[in-house]
């Protein structure tokens, strides 16, 4: 399936994630699974359920059961989603949610292009991302893994992208009217070509406050 840009890749949009490259550090490949695990605490407290032992040779094997049980179901979180990166245009690997999103886009040959980086980890310290020639896929546990790109992304990123007040993408850009749209975690971002070439960039008020 090939999403068709449908708002332009701007100079200002092009420096954004091209003037970065350079500064980043070569992270480590992570798994997507390890940001899951970091994001449940974005929400607030992750709960563990409290074990009373007793004195007692059943109370103790209760005890014991209930560990492996505990244990067998990271075992079995930590194996849900693998991390398979695949090398694509002989450059960069894709890796998770994100290469699932990419593959749908139609990978190299689709409106995204090839990467031009590896999976990056997000300065939240939840996120994930990378970096493709006509734009970039950013993923969280709570939002999944999306495409921003063009005047839009510009838009989003002057705002400071997924640190900013709009939050992380949660849809592709969608087509209301004359008007191209698309939805972030606090606010839906729209984008109109108007007459002689101008256009106009905006957004609804911000949903999380």
């Amino acid at each position: 399936m090939q999403i068709p840009r449908t708002t332009p890749v701007t100079s200002l949009h092009r420096q954004f994630f091209e003037w970065e490259l350079p500064y980043l550090p070569r992270l480590p490949l992570s798994e997507e699974t390890d940001a899951m695990r970091a994001g449940e605490k974005e929400g607030g407290r992750v709960r563990h359920p409290r074990a009373v032992a007793r004195p007692t040779v059943r109370g103790r094997f209760a005890a014991a059961s209930g560990l492996l049980a505990l244990l067998a179901s990271v075992s079995v979180a930590g194996a849900a989603a693998p991390a398979q990166a695949t090398t694509y245009c002989g450059t960069h690997e894709v890796v998770g949610e994100i290469e699932q999103r990419y593959l749908k886009m139609g990978g190299p040959g689709g409106a995204l292009g090839c990467p031009l980086t590896d999976e990056l980890a997000n300065p939240d310290g939840f996120g994930r991302r990378t970096q493709f020639e006509h734009g970039t896929i950013y993923w969280s546990a709570r939002s999944g893994a999306w495409p921003v790109w063009g005047a839009i992304g510009d838009y989003w990123c002057n705002q400071g992208c997924e640190a900013g007040w709009a939050g992380y993408p949660t849809g592709y850009e969608y087509r209301v009217g004359d008007e191209t749209r698309q939805n972030f975690q606090c606010t839906v971002i729209h984008f109109q070509a108007l007459a002689g070439g101008a256009t106009k960039t905006w957004s609804d008020p911000d949903t999380c406050v």
